[in-house]
């Protein structure tokens, strides 16, 4: 094992039903009203999560060398799984990149340029952490991203960062 966390199955429906996520990255100066309200709602619960998970991650001793190996996605041996919820976040927080490669577009000179608005996984996966502890913070994030969708009829996708973006 390379210490990634095991991603759950996305069904194949799930994955190929991508229609929503592409709307999604749309910039907010094309939405109107409602829209943009809502998704600002939703940013702002995605990160609170993040910020609840950063308080979680502290508690731990998970060592990052902050080397950006797992941001090479093909190199390192894992595919990066984000969620509806977390790409409206990002929709809100920064510029939407395309993935014209196997690397993160947000990786520049081996640095995560979005650091402070990188997806869940991103916080949790640490090279040399205990994946037990990676994969139980997973699936908690997991559901409080899904309770987030339902609660603002956000259909739920979870899918490879190459699609989603």
């Amino acid at each position: 094992m390379t210490g990634i966390v095991p991603q759950p199955a996305v069904p194949e429906s799930i994955a190929a039903d991508d229609i929503h996520l592409k709307k999604l990255k749309k910039s907010k100066t094309e939405n109107t009203g409602g829209a943009t309200e809502t998704m600002s709602r939703i940013a702002d619960e995605v990160a609170k999560i993040y910020s609840g998970l950063d308080g979680q991650l502290k508690k731990y001793s998970a060592d990052c060398s902050a080397c950006g190996k797992c941001c090479d996605f093909a190199s390192f041996g894992h595919k990066l799984f984000v969620s509806s919820a977390e790409m409206v976040y990002l929709n809100c927080s920064v510029e939407i990149k395309p993935m014209l490669t196997a690397r993160c577009p947000y990786q520049a000179d081996d640095k995560c340029t979005i650091h402070p608005h990188r997806f869940a996984a991103c916080r949790i996966f640490f090279c040399k952490a205990d994946e037990l502890l990676q994969n139980e913070l997973g699936e908690q994030t997991l559901k409080k991203l899904k309770s987030l969708c339902a609660k603002f009829n956000l259909p739920y996708r979870y899918t490879d960062l190459a699609v989603a973006l």
